[in-house]
């Protein structure tokens, strides 16, 4: 009988060592397991964006979902498009969005930064104005008659480009757009910011788009507004 109990101490003080073991193995998260608060927010912006060449502007918007105020979670995308208004110019636009990433150190501070990142793919196009019209999207056949539909085509010797249907097509893409945003909390359901970002762009469908052109440089400001601190424990 006393060698069971014996027995029966040593096993449990081995489980109990076990146990404590694996308790101190638990992996620490980002949130530490406690989802205090929760919100909602959408934002609107207006950016200039190198692309090809060329700083152009561009509007975006996203909506998010918060998670303590520190983490959110959502999607955004961006259309850039051209200021050459050139008859016979060649321009380029692209549009592109995907998962937005952001997290915010000390958002309760009235100045604050943020880190924003995002993650998807998108399209862009060369465009030209038409010769004979001027008007935008339209292109050109060399003898000066503007030409519609989604196959522009275009002049070698006018353009410098060949006409391939590649290069009419335009391009398809990857990318990912790493940046850095000061905030000001205006009130309690709005947030001014303003920003820079770099879209790194991956595995671009065009010889002619590669993805050095792709990429760019980035300036922003924009507007955040939403329920930023529904608190869940008092619900």
């Amino acid at each position: 009988m006393k060698k069971l109990t014996v027995v029966f101490v040593l096993v449990l003080g081995f489980g109990s060592q076990v146990f404590a073991q694996q308790d101190s193995l638990k992996a620490k998260t980002l949130l530490g397991g406690k989802v205090k608060q929760l919100g909602l927010l959408v934002s609107t912006e207006g950016q200039f964006s190198g692309l090809n060449g060329g700083f152009r502007p561009s509007s975006g918007a996203s909506a998010m979902l918060l998670i303590n105020q520190k983490l959110g979670i959502g999607l955004a995308g961006y259309g850039i498009g051209s200021l050459n208004e050139t008859v016979g110019q060649i321009n380029t636009e692209a549009a592109y969005g995907g998962l937005q990433l952001e997290y915010t150190p000390k958002p309760m501070s009235v100045f604050h930064v943020s880190f924003p990142l995002l993650i998807g793919g998108g399209m862009a196009r060369l465009d030209t104005v038409g010769v004979s019209s001027g008007s935008r999207g339209r292109g050109f056949d060399g003898g000066g008659k503007g030409k519609g539909g989604k196959n522009d085509k275009y002049d070698a010797a006018d353009s410098g480009y060949d006409g391939k249907s590649s290069f009419n097509r335009g391009a398809t893409f990857g990318f990912i757009q790493p940046g850095v945003r000061a905030e000001v909390n205006l009130f309690k359901y709005a947030k001014l910011f303003a920003g820079v970002n770099y879209r790194i762009a991956l595995n671009s469908s065009s010889t002619t788009l590669t993805n050095s052109k792709l990429t760019g440089f980035g300036v922003q400001a924009g507007l955040k507004f939403g329920f930023f601190d529904f608190n869940l424990r008092k619900h």
